[in-house]
């Protein structure tokens, strides 16, 4: 408003009371901004009269009261209408009342005393350490507009002035909204550090303030926001605050080159230009600190040349990273090769260029969304000769066991180049052999221990694909032999294989774990590690996927143990705080002492003991067998027999002692059954090295001795003293035993078939009850045996005695009776029959049988009708039974409706019995039951098709529905027409061929 016109107003109406009350507003009212812009106009033309001393033109009084009015209208007027700004949207009407107000805030207290002011500014500051959500306090928003208007007043004030600058960075660092931040940056900060350009102590105080508290920050993008900022006062000549020799602002500057976001990746930039500008005009010099290693940005005003040329390229080089083209960024990968050069000649001492800058560009290489830059970052990488150099290998490090290595997870790395074959590897992969042999040789010998332990957690702390875990092992098992691999790094070796492997596809699985197991022989370091550990690892590579006797890794491994016998960590005894050294053979024989060393049954059920003791102590014997057995003049069978002492003394009282433990009768088993397992060699042997079986043959005549206990224990066990939920998985045991042993060659006892038939049909026949832990799991354990003596018999495991043929006519009965209803016109009465899940007593508090039957018993109950089907499929078959059982064409239809039903019953891993079925019945009704083939073979089909993201599924059930579906019979055409089967095998055999694809 005109100030001509102002003090006409004040001249002719000396009535100041009159003239605020018509310029006031009410506290619920919005005010125009007219209103508020004339009533600032107002107090600004008071301004001359309150600070003239002549009486005449203001009395005292008159002087009180109006300044009395003006601070009324602060606290009455202008706070109120503040805190309702705080409530509203940020809009151009909100904006606009804003500042005004802002500006009516700033006319008062100028005229209103120190204390006055003080405590405006307190009021408004006040604000930044208040909620949000209170609703009489104003918002950070309008508080930032209100602090700005009033800078002159607190800049004079040192202590305010500092305080302000806290608040301001507390609420930049704390608040979530980015342009808020930005505001309170450019509108505090800024005008404050303008403010304060005046003082030069005031000046340096509060710009040192504010470079260490923004370089303390972990957020990265907010920092690099606010040094841009405020770059020029940083970065000016002769800065009191001069961030180029702080190490946590060059570190937040990496830290921005390689953000995610694009916009923190410029700010970084152009900082790293100013800095390199500003170095060259004032002839900069920095090339020590009190921490060498902290020293990213060096500077000779002797090598200014040199110098800007570099960062120029480096400048360039990042900003061309930016292009997602590999077109565009392919040219400039020259010029990473000359920044390496030019870094590695300036590497000594005092050293121009911190290799920490090279790390950024790979980095953001390695970041970028374009896979083929990705590639050509980590090739780029791989054939780096400056990792020949130790102190660039040290300096490169965490770097190779940090982000390389998550480059290195991107699988589609690994694809074959143009011209390579099936079976080559890729160039990539072959380049990361050399690269890791070049970078762990070049490295300091004290380093590489914690660097390679480093890497092996890095593979199992993270989701790894098969393919790079599977390249990276192979690469880490060309390392030459050296002390690496202490305990620690053993334990992080267990981790990749429990942990990381878990989920992988079995072949390269496998593949990846001979790998492992290759580098952990050559680099362990063998004093460091006991006997105990060395066998603990060992367990986790599994044997039907890497280590197998009889393969080359397998006879490896006992060279390993016969070289290093007696070098391996000694373990302390109980009773002898001497640690002593133990050879392979003793420490075997006190383990399998301990392990049969059992508390007393307490008459409780008792859960079976944990397979996993079995396997490892298994393995450690065949080892230490085959250890022994290279040794000249060793003996086998005697060293077998020595061993085996108290596992064969427990299996020769297994089936008399009454007072022998549950528990040990169970570890025995278990550890007979996996002897025979694991002692198996691969059939792929060389043809004529019969002294690799000598273990095998020298134990089975041990075992031959005592295989009439054991079958009489196991049929005592499975005729009625299996009843607790735990004992499912034990008849499990027991009858995977007795399998064993048929696939040892051992003729199953004449009573055993025949009993077990006998009393397993008996239970399964017994009348409906109410479901109860007891008579359920007899029916489960029933179930299992049956199946089970029709997989022997199948695999000729017995004379077919008469009772035995007797026996299977029960079978028979039992599974081929037919029954018709409503519902489905023709079926079998006791095949698809659920087992009901049973009711536990009110007494029963025991938590692990609870969560056994939550938990487990989903799975018993399809085992249940899996069982079903395999005795069903062997009645069917009946091959190499003499007198076999007719089946009937109703049963067979009946057989194939149930098989269709079974399909939509069992989980998906266990249908391959139902399959098989199917195999047998389909050639048979195919011209009869046409419409009911072609349901089985439609939906066999669509359950394949499911499986097709479980390799470990899918392959077994698609060679068995191919066996079954692409039979003679079922593809021979009809003479008239086509068959609906033939139409629906074409339809699958094109799905097929798509799926291959």
């Amino acid at each position: 408003m005109n100030s001509l016109l102002i003090a006409a107003v004040l001249g002719s109406s000396p009535d100041y009371n009159s003239l605020f009350e018509s310029l006031l507003w009410p506290k619920e009212t919005w005010p125009e901004t007219e209103r508020t812009d004339a009533l600032t106009a107002l107090v600004e033309g008071l301004g001359p009269l309150l600070s003239h001393s002549d009486s005449t033109l203001l009395t005292d009084a008159a002087r009180l009261c109006v300044q009395s009015k003006i601070e009324s209208i602060i606290w009455s007027n202008c706070f109120p209408f503040l805190s309702r700004l705080s409530t509203e949207e940020d809009d151009a009407r909100s904006r606009e009342s804003t500042a005004a107000v802002c500006r009516l805030i700033r006319a008062c207290v100028a005229l209103c005393s120190e204390n006055v002011q003080k405590r405006v500014i307190l009021s408004v500051l006040h604000s930044f350490q208040s909620s949000e959500e209170d609703g009489d306090r104003v918002s950070v928003r309008v508080a930032t507009e209100v602090l700005a208007v009033l800078m002159p007043f607190l800049a004079a004030d040192e202590h305010l002035t500092l305080g302000t600058l806290n608040s301001a960075l507390a609420i930049i660092r704390s608040l979530p909204d980015a342009p808020l931040v930005s505001r309170i940056t450019v509108r505090i900060i800024l005008m404050l550090l303008n403010c304060c350009s005046s003082s030069s102590s005031a000046s340096s105080s509060v710009l040192k303030r504010v470079l260490d508290e923004l370089c303390s920050w972990d957020n990265t993008e907010r920092t690099l926001m606010c040094l841009t900022v405020l770059s020029d006062h940083f970065l000016s000549h002769h800065s009191p605050a001069d961030p180029r020799l702080s190490p946590r602002f060059w570190r937040t500057v990496q830290d921005g080159l390689i953000d995610r976001d694009s916009v923190s990746r410029k700010r970084a930039l152009y900082l790293l230009k100013r800095c390199a500008a500003l170095s060259e005009e004032d002839d900069f010099n920095c090339l020590q600190s009190s921490s060498e290693k902290d020293m990213l940005f060096k500077w000779a005003a002797d090598k200014s040349r040199l110098l800007r040329e570099f960062w120029e390229d480096y400048v360039l080089v990042m900003e061309t990273l930016e292009e997602n083209q590999i077109h565009v960024v392919r040219p400039v990968l020259n010029r990473i090769d000359a920044l390496i050069q030019t870094a590695v000649t300036y590497s000594h001492a005092p050293g121009l260029f911190h290799p920490s800058w090279l790390l950024c560009v790979y980095q953001r290489m390695f970041h970028s969304e374009n896979k083929s830059l990705l590639r050509e970052g980590v090739r780029h990488l791989l054939n780096l000769q400056a990792l020949q150099q130790p102190e660039f290998a040290l300096a490169f490090s965490q770097f190779v066991v940090g982000p390389f290595m998550e480059a290195l997870s991107e699988a589609s790395l690994f694809c074959r180049s143009a011209g390579q074959s099936v079976g080559d590897c890729p160039e990539l992969a072959v380049k990361l052999q050399v690269f890791m042999v070049t970078f762990f040789s070049s490295l300091p010998s004290e380093e590489r221990g914690h660097v390679f332990l480093q890497l092996i957690q890095q593979l199992g702390s993270k989701h790894w694909c098969a393919v790079p875990l599977l390249f990276v092992c192979q690469a880490l098992s060309k390392l030459p032999s050296g002390p690496l691999l202490r305990i620690s790094g053993l334990t992080a070796l267990r981790e990749v294989l429990r942990c990381t492997m878990i989920t992988h596809q079995v072949l390269l699985r496998g593949a990846a774990q001979c790998f492992l197991l290759n580098s952990a022989l050559s680099l362990t370091v063998v004093s460091d590690v006991s006997l105990d550990d060395a066998f603990s690892i060992l367990a986790e590579f599994r044997a039907d996927e890497s280590l197998c006797r009889g393969t080359g890794l397998w006879s490896q491994v006992c060279a390993w143990f016969s070289e290093h016998e007696g070098c391996f960590k000694s373990r302390r005894t109980e009773d002898d705080s001497s640690a002593k050294t133990e050879t392979v053979r003793a420490y075997v024989y006190e383990e399998i002492s301990a392990y049969f060393r059992v508390p007393a049954s307490t008459g409780q059920a008792e859960s079976l003991p944990d397979p996993r003791e079995a396997d490892r102590l298994a393995r450690a014997i065949l080892l230490c067998v085959d250890m022994e057995r290279s040794r000249l003049g060793a003996e086998i069978s005697t060293t077998l027999e020595s061993l085996l002492s108290p596992l064969m003394d427990t299996l020769s009282r297994i089936s008399t002692n009454i007072y022998l433990p549950v528990r040990k009768g169970d570890k025995s088993l278990q550890l007979l059954l996996r002897l025979l397992q694991l002692s198996a060699t691969p059939r792929r042997q060389p043809a004529g090295d019969q002294e690799a079986d000598d273990v095998t043959v020298a134990m089975e005549k041990l075992f031959l001795k005592l295989v009439d206990p054991v079958q009489e224990f196991i049929l005592r066990r499975l005729c009625g003293e299996l009843q607790e939920l735990f004992d499912v998985e034990r008849a499990q045991l027991y009858l995977r035993v007795l399998k064993q042993l048929v696939d040892m060659g051992v003729k199953i006892l004449p009573s055993v078939f025949p009993k077990l038939v006998s009393y397993s049909l008996a239970v399964l026949q017994e009348p409906t009850q109410v479901p109860s832990v007891t008579n359920q799991v007899s029916r489960a354990v029933s179930m299992a045996s049956l199946s089970a003596v029709c997989c022997l018999l199948e695999r000729g495991g017995s004379c077919v005695s008469s009772d035995a043929i007797s026996a299977l006519k029960s079978l028979n009965h039992y599974f081929c009776a037919t029954i018709a209803s409503s519902e489905c016109p023709l079926s079998l009465a006791n095949i698809n029959k659920s087992l009901m899940k049973p009711q536990l007593t009110n007494g029963s508090s025991d938590l692990e049988v609870q969560g056994l039957l939550q938990q487990d018993w989903g799975c018993i109950a399809a085992q249940f009708l899996r069982d079903q089907w395999i005795c069903l499929n062997f009645l069917i078959k009946a091959e190499g039974i003499p007198e076999p059982v007719e089946i009937s064409p109703e049963t067979l239809r009946a057989a194939l409706s149930c098989g269709v039903e079974a399909l939509s019953l069992l989980p998906s891993d266990l249908v391959l019995p139902v399959f098989d079925s199917m195999k047998t019945v389909l050639p048979q009704l195919v011209h009869d039951e046409e419409e009911l083939c072609v349901q089985a073979v439609t939906l066999s089909w669509e359950l394949v098709l499911g499986l097709s993201t479980n390799a470990h599924d899918f392959w077994p059930a698609l060679s068995a529905f191919i066996s079954m579906a692409f039979q003679h019979k079922l593809l021979k055409p009809t003479p008239t027409e086509a068959s609906a089967v033939m139409v629906a095998l074409k339809q699958i055999a094109t799905e097929l061929l798509e799926l291959s694809q």
